[in-house]
């Protein structure tokens, strides 16, 4: 969509930083009560797989300029993705120990636990063309 100013410069930082934070396991309610963390019940809430997902993108730089009905814009950002994945018995493991009575005697998954990412720029350049309604 075209804007409507004649230039337009993102900066840095200043144009702004989009941060994006995603859980797939355990909800905020499953281990706040009374004001407190319960371990025990953020654990029990967890999936067997769970997923910790992060993003974040910002602009590099972007410039657009209007030439009459034609506006030309440019610009690049970088954006970075990334994902732990971890299993509900690495979070048993790690509260309650390997000496607990709940853990000894039994398999500890430790399957799809892993941490992957991803770091990109894209460069964009764009042509918008006014349309003109009748």
């Amino acid at each position: 969509m075209q804007s409507k100013e004649k230039l337009f410069i993102y900066v840095p930082v200043i144009s702004g930083i989009h941060v994006s934070t995603g859980h797939t396991g355990f909800a905020y309610e499953d281990g706040i009560q009374n004001k407190s963390v319960d371990f025990s019940s953020l654990i029990n809430g967890l999936d067997q797989k769970n997923h910790l997902l992060n993003e974040i993108n910002t602009t590099l730089f972007a410039l657009g300029v209007k030439f009459g009905k034609v506006q030309l814009r440019t610009g690049v950002s970088t954006h970075l993705e990334s994902r732990f994945s971890y299993t509900k018995d690495l979070l048993e493991l790690a509260w309650k120990g390997n000496g607990h009575p709940d853990v000894i005697g039994r398999r500890l998954s430790m399957d799809g636990t892993g941490f992957s990412s991803v770091l990109y720029s894209t460069f964009l350049l764009r042509r918008f063309c006014e349309s003109v309604r009748r």
